[in-house]
């Protein structure tokens, strides 16, 4: 992976969740076209592809598939639980169940790249689990600490003991009133970690604030009433966050005042 800037590692990673998606007929390929060579790993229901090229090594997480109940299952097991090693804190019970079960296989391709920069990506599911498997390398003291963290429609992995053990760089996208990103609630101890990065109603990145939270939750669940869609499951989509943020690198917006809106 050459050195690109920011705005285009940003992009990069959530095109490399979007593969993720894909069986190893098709996502090995497209890895490779991409410039990486791809294993692809799987554990019962875990699933993730290691991708590496002469500087790099990159750790991809499936996220959650709608037709599959068994990774459904995994968001909603959300009782806290303690964690491996000698982590501190709680962690959710289901996202850290798959994670463990990728931990050895990944364990093994960081030992064996030790020369290489280190990244974790994923999108829903595989965000929870490329979170959870950065900060047990962190504490891990045989593995690399990871060099960044990018993860897209994340919902909260562990509580505020377990997530301050992250001390990586971590940009953490949430596409306007994505659903997945409030869950589990706050009320359960649970909470997020990382440098937010925002993308409103319209796909733009924006600094949050609380008068711009308000006003994208309302326009965002308008509009989507109005298509007789409802946007809080509709931005969850990786397709989306791709899309926004292929903008986001090249420095483009959409034109809110064309569409009757202020540009905030």
């Amino acid at each position: 992976m050459e050195d690109l800037r920011p705005r285009h590692l940003s992009w990069l990673f959530a095109k490399l969740s979007g593969i993720a998606y894909e069986e190893p007929d098709a996502g090995v390929p497209l890895f490779k076209m991409m410039g990486f060579t791809a294993k692809y790993i799987v554990v019962k229901d875990s699933e993730c592809y290691v991708l590496t090229d002469e500087r790099d090594l990159i750790v991809v997480c499936r996220g959650t598939q709608p037709k599959e109940f068994k990774d459904i299952k995994a968001d909603l097991q959300a009782w806290p639980k303690e964690p491996l090693y000698d982590a501190h804190g709680k962690v959710h019970f289901g996202f850290n169940k798959y994670a463990n079960r990728m931990l050895d296989k990944v364990r093994d391709e960081l030992l064996a790249n030790t020369d290489k920069r280190i990244w974790f990506c994923g999108h829903s599911l595989g965000a929870a689990m490329a979170s959870i498997l950065a900060i047990y390398c962190q504490v891990d003291d045989d593995l690399p600490n990871a060099n960044g963290l990018y993860t897209y429609g994340s919902p909260k992995v562990g509580n505020a003991k377990f997530i301050a053990q992250a001390q990586f760089y971590h940009e953490r996208w949430v596409n306007n009133i994505d659903i997945v990103t409030s869950v589990p609630p706050g009320w359960m101890g649970y909470s997020h970690f990382g440098q937010l990065k925002y993308l409103n109603h319209f796909g733009n990145y924006r600094e949050l604030t609380t008068f711009q939270h308000i006003k994208d939750r309302i326009r965002g669940l308008v509009t989507g009433l109005r298509k007789k869609k409802i946007n809080y499951f509709m931005n969850h989509s990786i397709d989306a966050y791709i899309a926004h943020l292929s903008n986001y690198a090249e420095g483009r917006e959409v034109d809110q005042t064309a569409k009757g809106d202020s540009n905030g």
